[in-house]
């Protein structure tokens, strides 16, 4: 297709799309590919071998941090400001900016292939291909992921922000050695610059954040805890369990849920009351779980 913008003379550019690899195949899966002025070619986005999403539009490859797995959906984004080249996923800057000499493109544009023919077309989908004429900011970017029924959920996008594993395998690590897992820490909104919170998955923190529990004037267990609000599509569920004797757990469908007090745009914070009343044994627990 025809295509207006030339990136070695237009000032500031953004281009996204939303990806799914079906098949990682062994060359450079493309996305976005333009012949440049003597014909080659190069890649506006593309996957390297390794996996991780980059960009072939300057001198040398501006790659991000973030690896695309298979079967999962990506907000991928270029973004070009004077001569600075910067990636997102899922509405996340990814890896650092860095400065290219952009290169010129003129040629016909190409959707998920290559002028070359040897492995670099790409196996799966990709939708909402969009080109801006100014450099879209981070907040923005996320935005426009936001829009679409594809959009990442908050978990995903945390994912991505602290490198983890898109597929999950890395959210019951502990990297900080304080026994809270990297899904808790981010569920009961334990990283930031707060007081109390960490600034990074490994800073410790093994208190800020985590449920409160007590017992009521009555004799009854209370459970305090932040969550999630499910307007901001948290990509997580909680569960206030209940046990006698630690061996099986369940949710204490008689339990009384007190109205959420708000925090913020993103949590809000809850009280679970039991139902029994000064038992000679009673636990509780919040579950977190990605569906």
């Amino acid at each position: 297709m025809p295509f207006v913008f030339n990136p070695a003379t237009q000032a500031d550019l953004t281009v996204t799309a939303w990806v799914r690899l079906t098949t990682a195949n062994a060359g450079a899966p493309t996305i976005l590919q333009q012949e440049d002025g003597s014909g080659p070619g190069r890649a506006w986005l593309y996957l390297n071998p390794a996996g991780q999403l980059a960009s072939f539009l300057g001198n040398t490859a501006t790659t991000s941090s973030a690896t695309l797995l298979t079967g999962i959906w990506y907000h991928v984004a270029l973004v070009k400001t004077g001569s600075d080249l910067q990636i997102y996923v899922n509405g996340a800057a990814s890896g650092s900016p860095t400065t290219r000499t952009v290169e010129s493109c003129v040629g016909a544009m190409r959707i998920g292939t290559h002028k070359s023919t040897t492995n670099q077309h790409w196996d799966g989908l990709i939708d909402e291909v969009r080109f801006y004429n100014r450099a879209l900011s981070g907040s923005e970017l996320a935005t426009v992921a936001a829009w679409s029924p594809l959009a990442a959920t908050g978990a995903q996008v945390f994912r991505t922000t602290h490198s983890l594993a898109a597929n999950g395998s890395q959210d019951l690590l502990t990297p900080a050695g304080d026994g809270v897992a990297n899904l808790l820490k981010y569920a009961f909104n334990m990283l930031g610059s707060d007081t109390g919170q960490a600034a990074a998955l490994a800073t410790p923190n093994a208190s800020a954040g985590l449920p409160f529990v007590d017992v009521d004037g009555t004799g009854k267990l209370r459970v305090t805890y932040i969550r999630r609000k499910i307007s901001s599509n948290p990509g997580v569920t909680y569960a206030v369990e209940f046990s006698d004797a630690l061996a099986t757990w369940a949710v204490n469908g008689f339990a009384t849920e007190g109205t959420p007090t708000s925090i913020n745009a993103t949590f809000e914070r809850v009280t679970i009351t039991d139902s029994v009343t000064a038992p000679d044994k009673r636990f509780a627990c919040v579950r977190v779980t990605i569906p």
